[in-house]
């Protein structure tokens, strides 16, 4: 009787030291697990060519793995940031990101700036139009796009974590076109993206919102603002959306929405005057007509639709295509 209750003490004894064991390394792994998570809110890509020589902060900056580290690739990078641009100390100033978009002591906006600067001499209906890049949109399927677009002026939608953004954003501009960043959030971020790019997060603090917006704002030059394509509970947060609204319009960057219905950013937009907001929920799929289209005041497209959008807009022999700032400058 003692062996056996000796024998059931160890049993039992290993019992307990198996079940603490579990429990230490679950509570281990899942500490692991959210200073990973926590971590990984802030990682968010920021073009080397556009940092320009902007000095370290505290915050890290993560590039894309596509950004290489071979010798080769580093001097390569190092003379596109030597030969571009100056930046325009009016419209930006320099913080430890990089360079984020200001109003100019004369009010000047980047907005006005570096928007289209659309004019209808005829008699023509317009059509504002919206084409939406994916992160892996071929430059050489960019630039036939552009083309096919001959004269017509139009808005882009940039993913800031393009493979090209820096090509991607020179094209764009050099074709008299405008574009606005697209502001990652958790239903727009691809899939094969996630690893690498952290989306803005519904109800983040203030300061973590600010510091994401200035890391997003300094990923390029020439954006007129940020767009956000996906319905997401960002938008629908009105702490992240005020703090989103008043840093935009402190910065004279316009906020665009495909969202078909947001209640919260449209209620800011009605009492902050100087929130250049605009709401395009129409989105064109490939089975519309060109009566269809013409319904329309505006509408998006997915650049991989282009092609089909332009032969059905080729029938509508009234209308011509417009940017989206032009809304705004009407």
């Amino acid at each position: 009787m003692r062996k056996r209750n000796k024998n059931l003490l160890i049993a039992w004894c290993i019992f307990g030291i198996f079940v603490i064991s579990f429990m230490i390394e679950t509570k281990l792994y899942y500490d692991s697990q959210k200073e990973r998570e926590f971590s990984y809110q802030y990682r968010i890509i920021v073009d080397e060519n556009t940092k320009k020589s902007a000095s370290s902060g505290s915050e890290e900056v993560i590039l894309s793995k596509n950004n290489g580290t071979n010798k080769e690739k580093e001097d390569k990078d190092a003379r596109k940031t030597e030969s571009a641009e100056p930046i325009d100390d009016a419209l930006y100033e320099k913080l430890a990101c990089g360079y984020v978009p200001k109003i100019s002591p004369d009010g000047g906006r980047v907005f006005d700036a570096y928007s289209v600067k659309f004019k209808n001499d005829t008699n023509k209906e317009k059509l504002y139009l919206i084409v939406l890049l994916d992160a892996d949109t071929d430059q050489n399927y960019l630039t036939s796009i552009i083309r096919r677009l001959g004269k017509n002026k139009v808005t882009f939608v940039v993913p800031q974590y393009s493979n090209h953004l820096s090509e991607t954003v020179q094209a764009i501009i050099n074709a008299g076109h405008e574009f606005l960043l697209q502001i990652p959030t958790q239903t727009s971020v691809p899939t094969k993206k996630q690893g690498i790019i952290a989306p803005f997060l519904a109800n983040m603090s203030a300061e973590d919102l600010i510091n994401k917006l200035h890391l997003l704002l300094a990923s390029s030059k020439y954006a007129i603002g940020l767009a956000n394509t996906t319905s997401t509970l960002l938008t629908k947060s009105s702490n992240c959306m005020s703090g989103i609204a008043e840093e935009l319009s402190k910065r004279g960057l316009a906020f665009l929405d495909l969202e078909k219905s947001n209640e919260v950013a449209k209620k800011i937009s009605e009492t902050n005057s100087d929130f250049i907001y605009i709401n395009v929920p129409q989105m064109f799929q490939k089975n519309m007509s060109g009566q269809e289209i013409s319904e329309r005041k505006a509408v998006s497209v997915f650049i991989n639709d282009i092609p089909a959008f332009l032969s059905e807009f080729s029938k509508l022999k009234n209308h011509i295509l417009a940017p989206i700032s032009a809304i705004i400058k009407k």
